[in-house]
């Protein structure tokens, strides 16, 4: 590997590790359901699950899971989320993923992988 695809490959994966952080220290905030009987309390447990279970998997230096990933195999019924109304539960989720906040990674890729397509064809 030359030292110019070895420089883009570096500075993907610092984009990439950029954007992770960003995400582990930005929790969403949470869409309580109308049924939600104490909101602070279900907050408070979405913020406790976010930083001491998601962040964690997230920040792990050789984890290879992607946010979107870490964020799929959450068990709802073992742990923190189990004491939050699943009403409310749903509601993230489907808030989440209405927004999206995943696809930049691949967006990171893609833009790494046409810089360097770009500067193979000057050689």
């Amino acid at each position: 590997m030359g030292v110019v695809a070895y420089h883009k490959l570096i500075q993907l994966k610092c984009k990439v590790n950029d954007f992770k952080i960003a995400i582990a220290f930005h929790p969403t905030v949470v869409v309580h359901s109308f049924g939600c009987m104490d909101e602070p309390v279900c907050s408070r447990l979405w913020e406790s699950f976010w930083w001491r279970g998601y962040s964690k998997q997230l920040l792990i230096p050789n984890n290879v899971m992607t946010p979107a990933a870490i964020l799929l195999e959450v068990n709802t019924t073992k742990g923190l989320l189990a004491h939050m109304p699943c009403t409310c539960i749903q509601n993230m989720m489907e808030s989440i993923w209405e927004s999206n906040p995943f696809n930049n990674e691949q967006e990171y890729v893609e833009e790494a992988l046409k810089d360097l397509s770009e500067w193979m064809m000057t050689l």
